[in-house]
């Protein structure tokens, strides 16, 4: 299931909506995209979407934040760093056989 939190300007104050569910007024743009990415993340899980939308009068919501990217970011970073030790490994061996023969 899809959880979408956006953040919506009403009478120049700034709000987080989920659902029926709403937060704020914010003190500025800034602080309410904030509020909802961190809440996103302290509720995201990885097969539970969630995304933070800014929605703004005459406009298509704008995607701000996605669990989906963050937890493919997470996965492609541990890749990566699963290469650089497998690299490092691979480096230690090639010099020890060098050493040794």
């Amino acid at each position: 299931m899809l959880r979408e939190f956006y953040v919506t300007c009403r009478v120049e104050k700034w709000f987080v909506a989920e659902g029926t569910e709403s937060h704020g007024p914010y003190l500025s743009q800034r602080d309410a995209i904030a509020d909802a990415s961190e809440a996103a993340e302290l509720l995201a899980k990885p097969k539970n979407a969630i995304t933070v939308l800014l929605k703004v009068p005459g406009s298509n919501a704008e995607l701000i934040w996605s669990s989906k990217k963050t937890f493919a970011s997470l996965k492609t970073r541990s890749q990566e760093h699963e290469a650089a030790e497998l690299l490092k490994a691979g480096a230690l061996v090639s010099d020890y056989l060098e050493q040794t023969m």
